[in-house]
């Protein structure tokens, strides 16, 4: 359930720069899909949701 929930919330929420989900935000800012982030690129995408 846990996993689900934040799923679906990080697909939803909007990182600025008119993308929403983790997918497009990873893609916008990095040019990369999520699954191939860093963790030093995925602790800037947390941080830009408020």
């Amino acid at each position: 359930m846990k996993n689900t929930t934040l799923e679906l919330y990080l697909n939803y929420i909007s990182f600025g720069n008119n993308a929403f989900g983790i997918e497009a935000a990873a893609k916008t800012y990095f040019g990369k899909s999520a699954i191939d982030l860093t963790v030093l690129e995925s602790s800037i995408l947390a941080s830009i949701p408020k």
